[in-house]
């Protein structure tokens, strides 16, 4: 996505414009419907969701990173991507990439946010 940058040397990359995050605590993340269409999780249609959304999308901005491309943003008619490819079951395929990377992705961008991993998983698996 456009706020993920690259130092000039490819070594480093920093997040920006995080205007519009918040602190988790208690009252959870229930809020409005924010994101760019292809990085949002499928729970986010029904603005009833947590930190577990950063997860997708950094799943996701992965896959393009292996891939060496954005995701066309739009789909059939239009509509985001999210809304009509993020079934449960329907994700590009990942046969050409490292079963490391391949690992961190599927389990990023699953679609019940109960069985996706959290950033501590995502950690632990990319320092092996």
């Amino acid at each position: 996505p456009a706020n993920l940058l690259l130092t000039k040397n490819l070594k480093h990359c920093k997040l920006a414009d995080v205007g519009v995050s918040r602190m988790g605590g208690d009252r959870g993340l229930d809020m409005t419907f924010v994101g760019t269409g292809i990085y949002m999780a499928p729970e986010m249609v029904s603005l009833h969701y947590d930190h577990k959304i950063d997860v997708f999308a950094f799943g996701i901005s992965l896959y393009e990173m292996l891939r060496g491309s954005h995701i066309d943003y739009l789909g059939k008619e239009g509509k985001p991507y999210i809304l009509i490819k993020c079934g449960p079951n329907e994700r590009p395929s990942l046969a050409n990439y490292e079963k490391k990377f391949r690992d961190i992705i599927t389990n990023c961008w699953e679609y019940d946010p109960k069985k996706r991993w959290n950033f501590k998983d995502v950690v632990n698996a990319l320092k092996k």
